[in-house]
Formats: C-alpha cells, structure tokens, sequence
C-alpha cells in the first residue's frame, strides 16, 4: 500500500486502506495467499452481502429514524 501513496490520491488511498485493514484482511487473516481464488472471493462477496443484509434488517427494526423516503 504504502508504495503506491505517490502514485494515487490521498483519498483513494484511505478507501484502499479502509477496505484492506477493515474488511479484507479480517476475513482472510490465515489464508494462504495461493488460496485466495475465485471461490474464495466468491465465498467473501456472499458473506459481506448476508453481513449487510443483516445489518439493513436491525437498522430498520431499531432505530425510529429509519424511514422511507419513497412518495
């Protein structure tokens, strides 16, 4: 990472770094690099969206600002 911080915005690189640090490498801590392949990513998309999903269904049934915008 930190050999491409001249070579893109200071922007781009806290979003690279955010989604490294807080969300990649959480999840792949442990695996081999070789092991990382399209089903492993595969596997990583299904979980972050069921993750999400969850997320959306708390936010809706707890908090009182969750609205709908729709008219």
């Amino acid at each position: 990472m930190r050999s491409r911080s001249g070579e893109i915005s200071s922007r781009t690189y806290a979003f690279e770094e955010w989604a490294l640090y807080l969300h990649l490498q959480p999840y792949f801590t442990g695996w081999a690099l070789a092991d990382i392949d399209i089903e492993a990513v595969d596997e990583y998309r299904r979980f972050k969206v069921q993750q999400s999903n969850w997320g959306e269904r708390r936010s809706r049934t707890t908090s009182p600002c969750a609205t709908s915008t729709a008219t």
